[in-house]
């Protein structure tokens, strides 16, 4: 668990110090990258096998049963939507990605909620495990 979200955080904070017109893209996929590192950790954690996929919005949507706060993690409570999980996506796929410093500039702190969220639950349910196993 530690392994995957410790480099998680890693590129999240990465991508932080990224954030200008020459390494946009690579900003925005490595916080992708750590969105996706943080879902499959949570995945393993749960089920203790590999999600088939790497796909944020696929992971996001699986995972929503785990918390209450999952879902509702990406949700926007400004007038104007931030679709971080389409940006994810698309920064991890389409090779014409393009971003707007001003508009990623807000999505570290949109993919670092879960990864904090993501190790609270694994740390529960791992000391679960523990539990039973005595």
């Amino acid at each position: 668990m530690g392994t995957f979200l410790t480099q998680a955080d890693r590129l999240v904070s990465y991508a932080e110090q990224r954030i200008d017109w020459e390494y946009l893209c690579e900003s925005a996929f490595a916080m992708a990258h750590a969105a996706v590192c943080y879902y499959r950790t949570l995945f393993y954690v749960y089920h203790g096998f590999e999600a088939d996929t790497c796909d944020v919005q696929i992971l996001h949507h699986r995972s929503r049963t785990f918390s209450g706060e999952l879902p509702l993690l990406f949700e926007s409570n400004e007038s104007r939507s931030i679709h971080t999980e389409q940006i994810l996506a698309n920064a991890r796929y389409d090779p014409k990605f393009l971003i707007m410093p001003g508009e990623l500039i807000q999505h570290p702190n949109r993919v670092r909620k879960p990864g904090e969220l993501v190790t609270g639950l694994c740390k529960k349910r791992i000391a679960l495990y523990e539990r039973r196993a005595r």
